[in-house]
């Protein structure tokens, strides 16, 4: 399966895992908002008999804390959305090397990384993929040093003579996808009362 088939996966396992999160979010702001809603019309009947100061000031604190409360829930709702979609992504990434695809996987991550920085001399990579990488770079015709001294989910750094490195590992893409993800968790959460 290509890196595409892997991300279309996640990416199914991600949707699954914002429905979950998006209903359990939106039972919970419509409970915080009825609660407001109640305290509010008990306050404006106080408000109506009364219309002195304290009860105005009574009154804004409990709307600005049901505000606050359900301000609360919604970020805590995204932040949770981004960690079990994030999580997902890495329990995913860390069975890749076990996949029959894995050598394709690592082939070409290298021809990737060979193409921005063609002058690459070394291969660094994880000890498990020592052998892996000697084979796939022989086939592809590169002639490179593994340097196995990384620790990573699959995947491979290259090095040139003069020190620029080009990181194509699989750790490299997770760290790269969590800001868009966090965004996409940001998206899926709405703010109160808009509905999609």
């Amino acid at each position: 399966m290509a890196i595409q088939g892997i991300l279309r996966t996640i990416e199914a396992d991600t949707d699954a895992a914002i429905a979950e999160v998006e209903a359990e979010a939106e039972a919970e702001a419509v409970r915080i908002l009825e609660d407001g809603a109640t305290q509010s019309d008990a306050e404006l009947a106080r408000r109506a008999s009364a219309r002195d100061e304290e009860a105005d000031l009574a009154s804004a604190r409990i709307v600005n804390g049901a505000r606050l409360a359900s301000e609360r829930l919604l970020r805590r709702a995204r932040d949770e959305l981004y960690q079990r979609a994030h999580g997902l992504m890495l329990e995913r990434l860390v069975q890749v090397r076990q996949r029959p695809d894995y050598p394709d996987l690592m082939a070409r991550l290298i021809a990737e990384a060979r193409a921005i920085l063609p002058e690459a001399a070394t291969l660094v990579v994880d000890p498990r993929d020592v052998d892996l990488t000697r084979a796939v770079a022989e086939k592809l015709g590169i002639p490179l040093t593994v340097d196995p001294t990384i620790e990573t989910m699959g995947g491979a750094e290259l090095v040139g003579g003069d020190g620029r490195r080009v990181s194509n590992t699989l750790d490299a893409r997770a760290h790269k996808a969590a800001a868009p993800l966090r965004s996409l968790a940001v998206e899926q959460v709405p703010e109160l009362g808009s509905r999609r």
